[in-house]
């Protein structure tokens, strides 16, 4: 999967070095100085997660989920016929209550898409007569996930590092270790440019706080 990486240093930052170049200057006696680090990856999505809700309306309380667990079969069953694994589907949320005089079964199915490209004939044949009442959520996924997070992070860390690099060397002094990293964090947004071209970018940033020395 191709990715791109892309080096920011956040707005925050820039405006407090900004600040600093006029009014603040980090000074030979300081001891310590604190930066942001940001970095963002982007990658193509190639799996995707879809939520679907069957609800029935019954004044029988058996007969409300009987009904239910019927439709729940039927999807079952269609999802199948696309090639979607038994094990990538699931019961994410179950429930009963009573509207108007009626039970009213609300479950809620998951469906781990493993073929972005088979989604669409998926959703069809999941949704209609006997099967879902409503597609709840649609989310695009990357399954390498864990690898792309390694490395927005260590990416967001070198940037931290940068800025604290040029911002010591520009006031005369050195960077020390590390004494504190704070609020590692990861977003993901989906960016739906087209239907041919769709990517997920993950951002994630750090505080760090590094000691400063003469030499």
């Amino acid at each position: 999967m191709k990715s791109k990486i892309w080096f920011f240093i956040s707005g925050l930052f820039v405006i407090l070095s900004l600040v600093s170049c006029k009014q603040k200057t980090v000074e030979k006696n300081d001891k310590y100085i604190s930066v942001n680090g940001y970095a963002t990856i982007e990658a193509a999505p190639d799996q995707a997660e879809a939520v679907f809700e069957v609800k029935i309306y019954d004044r029988i309380a058996v007969t409300a989920m009987e009904n239910s667990r019927k439709n729940i079969e039927n999807i079952s069953a269609s999802l199948k016929e696309t090639g979607v694994n038994e094990k990538d589907i699931s019961i994410s949320e179950s429930m009963i209550a009573i509207e108007n005089g009626r039970y009213v079964i609300s479950t809620r199915l998951k469906v781990l898409i493993r073929n972005i490209k088979n989604a669409p004939a998926i959703i069809d044949s999941s949704m209609g007569n006997g099967k879902a009442s409503e597609l709840v959520s649609y989310k695009l996924l990357v399954s390498d996930i864990s690898d792309l997070e390694k490395q927005v992070r260590l990416s967001a860390i070198q940037n931290a590092y940068d800025n604290a690099k040029l911002t010591a060397t520009a006031n005369g002094v050195s960077l020390g270790p590390v004494t504190m990293i704070q609020d590692i964090t990861n977003h993901l947004t989906a960016n739906y440019v087209n239907n041919e071209d769709q990517t997920i970018t993950l951002a994630s940033s750090v505080y760090i706080n590094y000691e400063l020395t003469n030499e």
